[in-house]
């Protein structure tokens, strides 16, 4: 701030309050203030915390520490001791990998303002560069920050401003004035700025520039070489770092395996990255060639001795229902030696090992990955066969669509809401201490404050959790980097209990949707009927748990746990990265060489590799390349064949499901019970899930 006001920009008078000083006791502090505040006038003040920390290319700390508005002179003192406080947080400490570094604390001149916002110097989703982003709210931008309010969002390119949607906050001349200033922040600080301003009726002011936190890398084109076969783009894994490429790796041959257990005349799944996007191509026994006529195939699967093998296989798997035996070694021993393993490599200090002990915890989290994949491959497809089985029930016996399958398992899977679950029983255990803290400020320093207990717990929540990732790919933020998301479920369950937190249980709606459809069964099955019924809906909803569940210890923490120690690389590669983050952007074969100083262009090829992310991410390219991918009709298959092809055809059929958008209605598939409330956001690609 003191930059800007040298170089002749509005920054709104105050003090800066240095670390020893904001040490002090509240009189030394209040002495030592009064005339300095005095100087400033009868007037409110803004109270915001500063830790020697902030600011880094990967983490920036908003919203990490105290701040307070509206100050009146006499309470600055004890705001300014409530911001130091709320370093010894654990949101902060746990946020910047150790401790802040010290805080000091900046005191200035409210701004009564008109409107309010944020702006970036290059588009924080996309990293290109030579744009503004503008958000805007009408006064303060407190609302903004908190979510409160809906904001307008401007675009501003070769200094004509675009309005993108919202409320009408900004005139176009104002939002080119606020990108100007932006701009001019960029040029200053020597790279795209993340500004807050403000309008004080006409007079435009700068209340913070920063460098925008973890800003992908310049878009860097890739060549796109459309290869040969027929080759499907995978939409559930997302744009996967050089890491998240080399972990993925196990995934599709364990996915082909556990696929032809069950009969399916599969070779090999392929995988290519085609445009900096993952793309997967089924190999069958024939390979890619042209489909042969339906009265070929026919004869084909009757006459091969590998289909006719296939087939026995197929029949027997429907049979036997053998696909009950990865859930029971995963329930009985496969999941408590994920968890070990996982343990076994964790440590809270990673900085404490060698570079040789170090190397070698990774390696054996990328073989923890691997064997957490290959499990989660059977895990994944073979329960799928218990609904695919229970489906074809319904439409055989009852004539009912095989989605209302999935309409009769809405709420089956209590892995998909245990975190919102678990966090609600929380906050409902210190109900009392909410409610006899009255109007609570929940950041971690304030709920620290007002509702120790209740902060310890979920704390404690959080640190058990600290490993789970938050999206396939290891360059992704586990739980424990994201703290703020369990403060905000906590928050809206706290709100829900001010209310009168009277709603049903989350089960109940599911409950009565499968005891109305069983009572619909029964006035058309026979007693063997129902009992068979009830037999597939008790299967199905046990492997759509497990279908669910098991990617918490297969995938999600083994994930986790190399992610931390790959970060960990990061920290000792010190400035030949622009962030410890960064590293997951290495190959597993680059980090000896890499720890060894041994890549001297490491920025340079971390960077690229980051700019190549970056165009990715806006060029999705194509569905498909090649003809597209489509399975034989069912009835080309022998018997135990077309019952797994059926199931399969139908698992295809729910993958594929098409949305419809009418006005504000969307149509599709439900994938839970009840109903809620709340601001919706459309979502173009898995990233932005996170």
């Amino acid at each position: 701030l003191m930059r800007a006001i040298a170089a002749g920009y509005a920054v709104p008078a105050g003090v800066v309050i240095p670390i020893d000083a904001a040490r002090a006791d509240r009189d030394r502090l209040a002495a030592s203030l009064a005339d300095e505040l005095g100087r400033l006038g009868d007037v409110p003040f803004a109270v915001r915390s500063s830790a020697v920390a902030e600011d880094g290319a990967a983490r920036s700390f908003a919203g990490q520490l105290h701040t307070e508005l509206d100050v009146a002179a006499a309470d600055v003192p004890a705001a300014v001791e409530r911001c130091v406080r709320s370093a010894s947080a654990l949101r902060a400490l746990r946020y910047a990998g150790g401790s802040v570094g010290g805080v000091a604390v900046i005191v200035q001149r409210m701004v009564p303002a008109r409107a309010a916002g944020v702006a970036f110097g290059a588009d924080p989703r996309t990293g290109e560069r030579g744009v503004v982003c503008i958000e805007a709210v009408e006064g303060i931008g407190e609302a903004l920050v908190s979510g409160e309010a809906t904001p307008e969002a401007w675009r501003v390119v070769g200094g004509v401003a675009i309005r993108a949607h919202g409320p009408q906050v900004l005139r176009a001349k104002e939002a080119e004035q606020v990108a100007a200033l932006v701009t001019a922040m960029g040029e200053l600080f020597g790279a795209p700025q993340d500004v807050e301003w403000a309008f004080d009726g006409d007079a435009l002011f700068l209340l913070q520039s920063r460098p925008i936190t973890a800003l992908p890398a310049p878009p860097v084109p890739i060549a796109v070489e459309a290869p040969k076969g027929t080759w499907e783009r995978d939409d559930h894994h997302g744009v996967l770092s050089p890491l998240g490429w080399h972990w993925f790796q196990p995934y599709p041959a364990a996915m082909a395996e556990a696929m032809r257990s069950v009969g399916m005349p599969l070779e090999r799944i392929d995988t290519k990255l085609i445009g900096g996007h993952l793309y997967m191509q089924m190999v069958m026994g024939g390979g890619d060639g042209p489909e042969p006529p339906g009265w070929v195939l026919w004869l084909v699967m009757r006459l091969l001795p590998s289909m006719r093998r296939a087939n026995r296989d197929a029949l027997r798997f429907w049979d036997a229902e053998e696909y009950w035996a990865p859930v029971d070694a995963w329930e009985a021993a496969d999941r408590e030696a994920m968890r070990r393993g996982v343990r076994a490599l964790f440590t809270e200090q990673p900085g404490e090992l060698t570079s040789e002990e170090l190397l070698a915890r990774i390696d054996g989290a990328l073989e923890l990955t691997k064997r957490g994949l290959t499990l989660h491959a059977w895990l994944g497809g073979a329960p799928m066969f218990a609904l695919g089985k229970l489906a074809c029930f319904l439409e055989d016996g009852l004539g009912w669509p095989p989605s209302r399958a999935l309409e009769l398992l809405a709420g089956a899977s209590p892995e998909t809401t245990w975190i919102d679950r678990e966090i609600g029983s929380i906050v409902q255990e210190h109900a009392t201490e909410l409610e006899d803290a009255g109007d609570v400020r929940f950041t971690w320093s304030g709920l620290a404050t007002a509702c120790p207990l209740l902060a310890r717990a979920l704390t404690t929540f959080v640190s058990s959790q600290q490993l789970r990732m938050l999206h396939y790919d290891p360059k992704h933020p586990t739980l424990g980097e994201r703290p703020e998301l369990v403060l905000g479920i906590a928050e809206s369950w706290a709100a829900r209990l001010a209310q009168g937190g009277d709603e049903p249980e989350p089960g109940d709606a599911a409950e009565a949707v499968l005891t109305e459809a069983r009572a619909e069964a029964a006035k058309r099955l026979d007693a063997a009927g129902v009992a068979e019924f009830d037999r597939l809906i008790a299967g199905a909803k046990r492997g759509y748990a497990v279908r669910d569940a098991n990617g918490v210890d297969s995938v999600s923490r083994p994930a986790g746990l190399l992610r931390h120690l790959v970060i960990e690389l990061g920290r000792r590669l010190g400035d030949a990265l622009e962030a410890p983050e960064h590293a997951v952007y290495l190959e597993p074969s680059e980090h000896r060489a890499a720890l060894a100083g041994e890549l001297p262009d490491l920025r340079e090829r971390v960077t690229r590799r980051r700019g190549e992310e970056s165009w990715a991410l806006v060029n999705r390219g194509p569905a498909h390349h090649g003809k597209k991918p489509g399975m034989p009709p069912v009835s080309v298959f022998p018997e135990g064949l077309r019952r797994v092809m059926r199931i399969f055809t139908w698992m295809d059929t729910v993958e594929r499901a098409s949305f419809e958008h009418d006005g504000d209605t969307l149509r599709g598939f439900g994938v839970g019970s009840g109903r809620v409330e709340g601001r919706v956001r459309v979502i173009d690609h898995p990233e932005e899930l996170v």
